[in-house]
């Protein structure tokens, strides 16, 4: 988009990265079909990836892991819509019943453990 910006504009733009690159995320197809197996055993049903927002994913450095060792990346759905992470109200949400599932189903997603 800059590069753009500064042709229609007549000017010359020059983009340095600074820091470290996120890498995109590569989910293990094994991985992820066994989390999905088991998260359907403990009654949670999971949204591909692909069928999220985008924008509400946030930033992660998983994907540079990804890169690396066969990864997967899944989120547990605490239904407290539209309240996201890093907010005192998604963490009041996580000392509810329904709070503490998602985390032992995130914990320990194996049917009978």
């Amino acid at each position: 988009m800059l590069p753009a910006a500064a042709a229609a504009t007549g000017c010359t733009v020059e983009v340095t990265p600074v820091g470290h690159v996120y890498e995109d995320l590569v989910s293990d197809p094994l991985l992820a079909a066994l989390f999905d197996a088991n998260s359907r055993a403990l009654g949670r049903t999971l949204v591909p990836g692909s069928q999220r927002d985008p924008a509400a994913g946030g930033s992660t450095d998983m994907g540079n892991v990804s890169h690396v060792v066969p990864s997967i990346h899944p989120f547990l759905d605490l239904h407290c819509s539209p309240v996201t992470n890093h907010q005192k109200e998604f963490a009041d949400r996580t000392l509810t019943p329904g709070g503490h599932r998602a985390l032992r189903d995130g914990r320990w997603p194996w049917p009978g453990r």
